[in-house]
């Protein structure tokens, strides 16, 4: 197991917060690799104890493919009370939800996906694929450059620090809970298949 701390935040007091990720490689070099996240609304915490799981199964039954966890993807909302409540959805400086401000394609960017893929209609799909990550992930890299970590960005860092980590994944999980709710998945057409191999009975397309 390997664990990255990247920080995301100074506090006025010195003191930073980063987030953390555990990496197990895989046994497969050419299984998916995934990416799951927990916690990016601070007070969601069932998440973190999912993820705990998973550290403890995967260090004695390593995966075929490379796992990336990043148990507290808020350490800021996670850590922040009003009382004995914990104020982890809304970011208390600007108001803005935890997890709405990631990456958003402009027009010039949506301009350059439409040129590569007619650039692209006739090249193999891996050679499509690998070409477009690594495009996205320096996109997402830029992105990063532009973003005050501090004040009403932070949302907004927050989010991308995230996406760009889990970008270089072929899967990625955003864990979430709600105190009463069916149990859901918010998924994509394309995934409808894999995603039934998770038992749950509700997915939200």
């Amino acid at each position: 197991m390997k664990r990255q701390d990247i920080i995301i935040r100074e506090l006025a007091n010195g003191n930073q917060l980063s987030l953390t990720t555990f990496e197990f490689e895989g046994s497969d070099q050419n299984a998916p690799s995934l990416f799951i996240q927990a916690g990016i609304h601070g007070a969601e915490v069932q998440g973190n104890a999912v993820i705990y799981d998973l550290m403890s199964y995967f260090e004695k039954n390593p995966p075929l493919g490379k796992v990336t966890l990043l148990p507290c993807a808020n350490p800021y909302g996670m850590n922040f009370k009003v009382g004995e409540f914990t104020f982890g959805r809304y970011e208390p400086t600007s108001g803005r939800n935890y997890n709405r401000h990631y990456a958003q394609l402009e027009q010039k960017d949506k301009e350059q996906i439409k040129k590569f893929a007619q650039e692209n209609m006739e090249t193999p799909w891996e050679e499509v694929r690998a070409s477009f990550k690594e495009g996205f992930i320096q996109w997402l890299d830029k992105k990063l450059l532009t973003i005050n970590h501090e004040g009403a960005d932070f949302t907004e860092a927050l989010n991308i620090t995230s996406h760009r980590l889990a970008a270089a994944h072929d899967i990625f999980l955003d864990l979430h809970t709600a105190s009463s709710a069916s149990e859901h998945i918010y998924c994509p057409k394309h995934c409808l298949e894999g995603g039934k191999y998770f038992s749950i009975p509700y997915f939200i397309v």
